[in-house]
């Protein structure tokens, strides 16, 4: 089945609103057994025109937005239009958390559904009618995910292309992120246990492939992994923060659960502040900097004496895009990683030359996490 996915509003192309359910419905279908063809993205004033270039393109087409009662409101005005449908070929579908309905217009060969982009709306109407509008179908779809950290694309496209050669069937994709990337297989069968079973071999393969830079996560993040990690053994963990401003921190807060291992994190921006709430040394503050060596290690120090934490982070470093020197380019930055009665170990985090500020920041998180988990998993020594 062709299914094609039609998102309506000049605000999902001029960046004001984020597509997300386009994301909700890939993820619904493929759940269901199905998965899309085609996303469009169209503006309400070329609706027509990009409704002309899909005729014949589908079996089944999904719109969202476009059907309340503003004056630029014109999808289902539009779509009657180009495709001539008439009242008979209409019905209703109810919209079980908000006020404009949806509309199922069959035609001769395929089906439209008409959806409200509101983002809540949308993603109750997909639970409620999809599952009905599809049918029931013999095989599903299913995904297995290897996740690898620290870990480039390029030294595993040369295995997945021959492996896609020697496993029919089998649908190999690969997602780099930063210090990560996932190896995700797809394909159809009747059910999970058969596809398994398919796949094990590879899945053998990739695991023995590099087997200390693997972590477990179903989204492939490894703070993911470390959260369960945590949770498993019972231990707890403190961060100290400076160029990252709390965004670590973040990494693992935005999970139900961190409570039950993460202290919390203390943003010592300021030289005062690292002084002050770590016990950082002013002769290294002084001579050396915030942004060196001695001043993480410090930072690492003052939480493990000022916290119960089993396991501590701490960093500080130049993200840019001001700030930098000769001495010390934007980019340079420091981190410390202990375990309490453990020795401390600290370094430079890698970056490439030349990041804007964010991309310092994630990616400077990233590898600690990497770094992180390694240590936890397989006893790897940070930062070699």
């Amino acid at each position: 089945m062709r299914i094609v996915a039609l998102m309506i509003g000049d605000e999902l192309l001029t960046g004001e609103i984020a597509d997300t359910n386009s994301h909700f419905l890939a993820e619904k279908l493929f759940s269901l057994g199905y998965r899309l063809s085609l996303k469009v993205t169209a503006s309400d004033r070329d609706l027509f025109y990009q409704l002309e270039r899909l005729k014949g393109e589908f079996d089944l087409l999904i719109t969202s937005g476009g059907l309340g009662p503003t004056h630029d409101d014109v999808t289902k005005e539009t779509i009657e239009k180009a495709f001539g449908v008439k009242d008979s070929e209409e019905r209703a579908l109810v919209n079980p958390v908000g006020s404009a309905s949806g509309t199922l217009i069959t035609k001769e060969g395929y089906k439209i559904v008409l959806l409200p982009g509101v983002p809540t709306e949308f993603q109750a109407m997909v639970e409620m009618h999809m599952r009905e509008l599809l049918g029931k179908k013999e095989s599903s779809c299913f995904a297995r995910r290897v996740n690898y950290c620290l870990l480039s694309e390029e030294k595993l496209a040369p295995f997945l292309q021959e492996a896609e050669e020697r496993f029919p069937g089998i649908e190999v994709g690969v997602y780099p992120k930063s210090s990560a990337v996932s190896v995700v297989l797809r394909g159809e069968a009747v059910d999970k246990e058969f596809f398994d079973k398919k796949t094990d071999p590879l899945v053998k393969e990739l695991y023995e492939r590099f087997p200390t830079l693997l972590f477990p996560s179903a989204k492939g993040d490894m703070a993911e992994a470390i959260h369960e990690e945590l949770l498993r053994r019972g231990e707890k963990l403190a961060l100290a923060e400076s160029c990252t401003g709390g965004a670590f921190a973040e990494r693992f807060t935005r999970r139900s659960g961190a409570s039950g291992y993460f202290l919390g994190s203390i943003v010592s921006y300021a030289d005062s502040a690292k002084e002050d709430f770590l016990g950082v040394s002013s002769k290294d503050l002084k001579e050396e900097g915030a942004v060196s060596q001695a001043v993480v290690e410090g930072m690492a120090e003052g939480l493990l004496k000022k916290t119960k934490a089993d396991w501590v982070i701490a960093i500080s470093g130049i993200a840019g895009p001001d700030g930098g020197s000769v001495e010390k380019p934007v980019g340079t930055i420091w981190a410390a990683i202990g375990k309490r009665d453990e020795r401390l170990y600290s370094g430079l985090i890698p970056l490439r030359k030349n990041l804007p500020r964010k991309a310092n920041i994630e990616r400077s998180i990233e590898y600690l996490l990497a770094i992180l988990w390694r240590k936890m998993a397989f006893s790897i020594t940070p930062f070699t």
